[in-house]
């Protein structure tokens, strides 16, 4: 009796047998697993989704008026948080509380974010940071990120290197990088030495009323202060 082959089953018993014969992995080794020493720059600062990050950077966001929060090591983007600038994708700047914080300012500088202490240790609670291009300090409640109050500082002509938190956040010390005539009036550069100011001003939160208010205020030499 003839034996007779479809020309279908042949050629697929002929495609099997070519797969094996080039794409089989005949090494009977175990596979080798990937040690910390061995990974990549990649892979050491690979986060897997679900996992969180060791440390979390706050990244003031200059002119933007805005502050990012970025995931370390993954640098993972988390959140933007609007600050000195109004933001149409949340809102902000647009209900009557944020709108009210805001003024009439539709952009600001923001600069050097500082945490709020206890017993001079980091307590997670409240964020600082300061407006340098237009005088103001924020206060951020970091349960939920959000922007809770705002104040226009007197006497101030640019706070860069503020906030410096006291070690319980009694004050803030916002130092200017400018000098200027007290009162923020008009004064000729002439007359430098004997009207401008550097002035420090000591700033309070009520972490209960959410709320920034100025305790004092002190006349210095009418120097830069840019990050003294």
């Amino acid at each position: 009796m003839k034996k007779i082959i479809f020309p279908g089953v042949a050629g697929l018993i002929s495609g099997v047998l070519a797969a094996t014969v080039f794409f089989a992995d005949f090494n009977t080794t175990a596979p080798q697993t990937t040690s910390a020493t061995t990974k990549n720059k990649a892979e050491q600062v690979y986060v897997p989704h679900g996992e969180l990050d060791e440390y979390y950077l706050f990244n003031s966001g200059g002119h933007s008026g805005q502050l990012f929060v970025y995931g370390v090591p993954s640098m993972r983007h988390i959140r933007t948080i609007p600050v000195f600038t109004p933001d149409p994708a949340t809102g902000y700047g647009f209900d009557d509380h944020s709108r009210e914080m805001l003024g009439d300012y539709t952009w600001g500088d923001l600069h050097h974010p500082a945490f709020s202490e206890t017993d001079g240790d980091y307590d997670g609670k409240f964020l600082f940071a300061t407006d340098v291009a237009n005088n103001r300090v924020a206060a951020l409640d970091l349960k939920d990120f959000h922007t809770v109050d705002m104040l226009q500082v007197p006497n101030s002509g640019g706070p860069h290197c503020a906030a410096f938190v006291t070690e319980n956040t009694e004050y803030l010390f916002l130092p200017t990088r400018f000098s200027v005539p007290i009162g923020n009036e008009y004064a000729s550069l002439d007359e430098f030495s004997d009207t401008y100011r550097g002035v420090m001003s000591a700033v309070t939160f009520d972490e209960d009323e959410k709320k920034l208010d100025v305790a004092y205020q002190v006349a210095l030499p009418p120097w830069s202060y840019d990050k003294a």
